[in-house]
């Protein structure tokens, strides 16, 4: 018997061989498509720089390759932010 032998059998030590190897749940995962959106943030103007900073250090995260998209949208809105504020000055804002 080799002197390392009872350290490889501390109950802390993670052991390779036939560990979790019946069709066990490892973690969870999810079926995406290529060109589909993975996350929408909205966020005040002001914070723009913090959120693509943390969306970049997010996307190390996830493998593959992914992109950041600043829309120019109002919010999660169809409208586009000129337009949403024009109405908003018009007080005919929807809502």
């Amino acid at each position: 018997m080799s002197p390392e032998a009872p350290r490889e059998r501390h109950p802390g030590r993670l052991q390779t061989g036939m560990h979790g190897a019946f069709g066990k749940p490892q973690g969870t995962v999810a079926r995406v498509h290529i060109g589909q959106v993975i996350m929408s943030i909205s966020s005040k103007l002001q914070n723009k720089e913090h959120v693509i900073e943390a969306l970049h250090r997010a996307k190390i995260k996830f493998p593959g390759s992914q992109k950041i998209h600043s829309s120019k949208k109002w919010g999660f809105t169809k409208l586009n932010a000129d337009e949403f504020e024009d109405m908003v000055a018009e007080k005919r804002h929807p809502g």
